[in-house]
């Protein structure tokens, strides 16, 4: 079965290790990480004892005296107890009973706790009394560990968190998701003999410090440096309250087992307790199989009655074709779990598949989720040739973290990097030799705030000893110094801490690897979306010289990828957060100051967090992907590093919050299972690698987007739509909810045509690199969802014959034509409004022309020389943007000889009917109100019910141009020369040229701008 990545073992290839040897499953691996027994030295209760002293120290005890716990204190991160005293302590019916009053530091909070021991369980109930309007989040209580097992991974004691969790629905629609119910934090006495958890509510938001290690907590000096959270709820008496236990049952190492065996659902319903729960697994580490054919996966189902289960498992396909459909009884004699293995066809060569199970048994009904991928193993070139790299927080720690290892094994999580593509690390997660054995590059990006180390310079020499050991012992090829910086202090744009970051770190940073002799790059402090205001003060103070490269997040919402905004303030529809704009401006900002810097795109991501519109749904995340990856080697970065492998976060591995976008991020969801956007990362990853980006597809259609590469196979093409615009879910509400669709859905609704220019057969790809089925001959459907066409490509072509299908806007029949040193573009408007056309010649640099309706012809003077220029005009309304756009190249026309002035100059020809013959300069487009036919001066196309361009609610019937009509059409263009420039100056109200510097685009901002300037409404 090739290199699939196994929990319960597998091989790694040669390529890893110089000999091949039989690697740990992940079950077994995880068992290390606890230095347990096996589980039946676990299958017994271990009873307990609680104890206080004077001084109201509670101590949990095992029956036969073993000290395991101390709880020492209570306290909020405004205000925390000095001192305590036993007001209670009394057995009664079998149970003791211990009631502890905490004096605080400010006497307007009061607080108590009651524990009571009943055999293998500690019940704690905390309660607190706090002044009206008091922020309680943040409650913890103080406890010390008695001399636990200790993974050597720790710095000192402490448990290990997983999260209880369900999958649950909104009552308002979209998808299910996994909804947290609880935590479990786990630790072990005696090298696992005996097995213990802290039983808490669900965190109130993500923790800010790493998972598995012991919180530092710095409100006295009294507490030790460890505790447990406790979110407090309100009480019936108006105070606040919590409850949590201390548990040592036998069902506490059975749930362990479940979670380290990646069945975390099980887990967590052994120490829940509700009355049903499901979860569906497979044996392979994140469901990743090589190829094609019968499957099989574990079904598990927890009672808590003696009852029949039905369970009924359904699998579909991208398409939303069910593949599979089974139904299976599982009787329960009492509370327990068991487990049903199900074999299921998996369809290849390549495929993703949704698997869903609903268990029902009495008055219960429950469901859980996961997704198997079927994916062919690729041979990945060197990382001089691939810009696909990965960062975010990886299983197996980086050296010098202390964070524990997750499930996945270091071996299991190479392997997926391989398989991915990823020859690029944003961390030190390899070793040197790891990094030359595997041909993955690795960086390093070392840690520190403004103001750190300002009066410690033995602090700032440590640091420096670290970042250079750490990044020695990775063989790292790039330092990225320090994160996001520009954000800090007064935000995005103002360059608060710019100085003291150049003078004080990036150059200090250099004279210090100058000092020790490193080889390694010398990259930017990765910058929060692209902030020139901030760049622009390191070149003033020097810093600019010391850089090997740029390091930016151009993180977005919304928007699709491909979206550049052209916002021009405040009060326009534009922000900062968007991918394409942010990384074109950086490159031109490196080509106009120092063309041999590297660009770096060091955090990017396709978010999905589930029902919430500011992002993506799972669907569009693969061609979000997708796109992003192509964006990137258009553009010209030298790599991008996607922000995480797995959903979860990087305090939490395998933290779940339906309402936080931090822990949807990954390319996996949190259970390991591949989201359709890891195909598309791998697909990507290898249809670029090695690839030259050859131009932008010149499309006789306004919607059609694409982009033309060249690899080792020959030349591809990316082609997508834009009809449908811009915006994922624009029509979302006024909060954050989005009911979403299923990723088997398909969203899109507009539909293109497009014949493909080849010289034999070609093979077209859908986003995840699927193999569909086409006639060329009948011509290629383009939608929203990219697709990569392959295969007999003419190499001559810039873009397809013959495009057909509506148009969003009406701005057709686009050429150019160089005149001497100026840009001639005509065009028709087909509105029956003034449109705004953009014409840019270099990234960034645009001049703006006002279009009335019908044939125009404008004339950009002294424009920069350009391999392609972009023209196109924009509609936002009705909370959507459209464009109309296109890209063209042109070839400087001969220059004439110079003319005897004594000879008579040649008889100029008679321009031809623009209505006649093949010279036809600019053919008018069919349809519109009564199908429109050719108004004066233009098409007669648009009616004042649609926006004025021609098609933003309805649409334009549009049967596009064929290369020649195009070549014709710029022909005609240059041959007009002087005329032109008149023609120019007739058809235009103004004409601007300036730098691309106004706001981008946000969907969240006012949707009914009015702004005359790119709106055309």
């Amino acid at each position: 079965m090739g290199n699939e990545i196994s929990r319960r073992g597998f091989l790694a290839s040669g390529a890893f290790f110089a000999t091949a040897v039989a690697l740990s499953s992940r079950t077994a691996h995880a068992a290390q990480l606890r230095s347990t027994l096996p589980p039946s030295a676990k299958a017994t209760d271990t009873p307990l004892a609680i104890e206080a002293d004077d001084d109201g120290v509670l101590t949990i005890l095992t029956a036969e005296g073993t000290a395991l716990v101390r709880i020492d204190g209570f306290a909020l991160p405004q205000v925390a107890s000095t001192s305590a005293s036993v007001e209670q302590d009394e057995t009664s019916d079998g149970e003791h009973r211990i009631r502890i009053a905490y004096e605080m530091e400010d006497p307007a909070y009061s607080s108590a706790a009651t524990y009571t021991v009943s055999g293998p369980a500690v019940s704690i109930e905390f309660e607190l009394s706090a002044p009206e309007g008091a922020a309680t989040t943040g409650a913890k209580v103080h406890r010390e560990l008695l001399d636990p097992d200790m993974p050597d991974y720790m710095l000192f004691p402490a448990e290990i968190p997983y999260p209880f969790a369900q999958w649950s629905r909104d009552p308002r629609g979209g998808v299910p998701y996994l909804e947290r119910t609880g935590d479990a934090y786990f630790l072990t006495w005696n090298s696992g003999q005996l097995s213990a958890a802290f039983v808490t509510p669900p965190r109130e938001a993500r923790p800010d410090q790493p998972h598995h290690v012991s919180y530092p907590f710095e409100s006295t000096d009294r507490f030790p440096q460890e505790y447990v959270p406790t979110p407090l709820t309100s009480n019936e008496s108006g105070g606040w309250a919590c409850s949590f236990a201390f548990r040592t049952e036998a069902v506490v190492g059975e749930s362990l087992d479940h979670y380290l065996a990646a069945e975390p659902l099980i887990g967590g319903a052994l120490l829940a307790a509700p009355d049903l729960a499901v979860d569906v697994t497979s044996s392979q580490t994140f469901n990743l199989f090589d190829e094609a054919g019968q499957q099989t996966f574990n079904i598990g189902v927890y009672s808590n009655a003696a009852q029949t289960v039905s369970v009924e498992l359904t699998v579909r396909d991208f398409d939303g074709t069910v593949t599979h459909q089974s139904t299976h009884d599982q009787q329960f004699d009492s509370p327990s779990a068991a487990t049903i293995p199900v074999s299921v066809e998996l369809p290849g060569p390549r495929s993703l598949s949704f698997l869903e199970v609903v268990a029902s048994g009495g008055d219960s009904e429950v469901l859980a989720r996961t997704t198997a991928a079927v994916i062919p193993p690729h041979e990945f070139g060197p990382p001089d040739q691939s810009i696909v790299g990965m960062g975010g927080f990886p299983s197996s720690p980086a050296e010098g973290a202390t964070q524990a290892p997750g499930f996945e094994s270091h071996e299991e999580e190479v392997t997926l990097w391989q398989r991915l593509g990823v020859k690029h690390l944003r961390n030190n997660w390899l070793t040197a030799a790891e990094t030359q054995s595997l041909g993955i590059a690795t960086a390093f990006q070392p840690a520190a705030s403004p103001g750190q180390y300002a009066d410690d310079p033995e602090g700032l020499q440590d640091w420096y000893d670290r970042a250079f050991t750490l990044g020695d012992h990775a063989g790292i090829s790039h330092f990225e110094l320090l994160n996001e910086w520009n954000l800090r202090g007064d935000g995005l744009g103002k360059g608060t801490f710019a100085e003291e970051y150049t003078r004080g770190w990036l150059i200090p940073f250099r004279e210090e690897m100058d000092r020790r002799g490193s080889t390694a790059k010398l990259n930017s402090v990765g910058l929060g979306s692209w902030d020139p205001t901030f760049m622009d003060i390191v070149r003033d103070n020097g810093g600019w010289d010391v850089l090997d490269g740029v390091a930016i997040h151009p993180g977005r919402g919304n928007l699709v990828p491909d979206l550049d905004p052209i916002g021009t303030g405040p009060d326009t529809y534009g922000q900062a957060w968007n991918f394409f704009g942010a990384v074109r401006k950086a490159k031109a900002y490196l080509d106009e100051y120092g063309s041999e810097k590297e660009l770096w795109l060091t955090e990017v991501y396709a978010p999905t967090k589930p029902n919430a519109w500011w992002g993506d749904d799972e669907r569009t995340s693969a061609d979000a992907t997708l796109l992003t990856l192509a964006l990137t080697m258009a553009v010209g970065a030298t790599g991008i590093h996607w922000f995480q492998p797995y959903d979860g976060n990087w305090s939490e591995k395998y933290g779940v919050n339906h309402t936080d976008g931090e822990y949807h991020y990954g390319l996996t969801h949190v259970d390991r299972s591949p989201k359709p956007e890891l195909l598309s990362f791998e697909w990507g990853a290898q249809i670029l690698d090695g690839a030259e980006f050859l131009g932008w597809i010149e499309s006789p259609h306004p919607d059609l987007r694409g982009l033309r590469f060249r690899n080792a196979e020959g030349p591809f093409w990316i082609l997508w739509s834009r009809q449908d615009g811009y915006l994922v879910m624009s029509d979302h509400g006024s909060d954050g909810f989005y009911p979403q669709k299923e990723a088997w859905e398909k969203h899109t609704e507009g539909t293109l045509t497009v014949q493909i220019p080849t010289e034999g057969e070609i093979q077209v790809s859908d986003t995840i690199g699927r193999a569909l089925s086409v006639a060329a001959s009948a011509g290629v459907t383009v939608t929203a969802e990219p697709i990569v066409v392959q295969g007999a490509l003419d190499p001559d072509s810039l873009g397809p014959d013959d495009v057909e299908g509506k148009a969003s806007i009406a701005l057709t029949d686009v050429s150019v034509a160089m005149d001497d040193a100026d840009l001639v573009v005509s065009g028709i408007n087909g509105s029956e409004k003034t449109m705004v056309v953009r014409i840019e010649d270099v990234p960034t640099h645009v001049t703006t022309f006002d279009v009335e309706p019908g044939e125009f012809t404008v004339t950009v003077p002294d424009v920069t020389e350009a391999d392609q220029f972009r023209i196109f005009t924009e509609v936002f309304a009705g909370g959507q943007v459209h464009r109309a756009e296109y890209y063209r190249s042109v070839a400087s026309p001969d220059p004439e000889p110079t003319p005897d002035p004594t000879e008579p100059g040649p008889t100029p020809e008679p321009t031809p009917d623009p209505t006649d013959g093949p010279g036809k300069p600019t053919p008018t487009p069919t349809g519109g109100p009564g199908d429109g036919g050719t108004g004066s001066g233009g098409s007669g196309n648009s009616s004042s019910g649609n926006g004025g361009t021609g098609g933003t609610s309805d649409g334009l019937p549009f049967t596009g141009l064929n290369a020649a009509g195009l070549a014709a059409a710029g022909g005609a263009a240059a041959a007009a020369g002087a005329a032109a420039k008149a023609a120019s100056n007739r058809h235009k109200k103004s004409s601007t040229s300036t730098h691309e510097t106004g706001t981008p685009l946000n969907a969240a901002d006012n949707p009914t701008n009015d702004n005359t300037e790119g709106t055309n409404q």
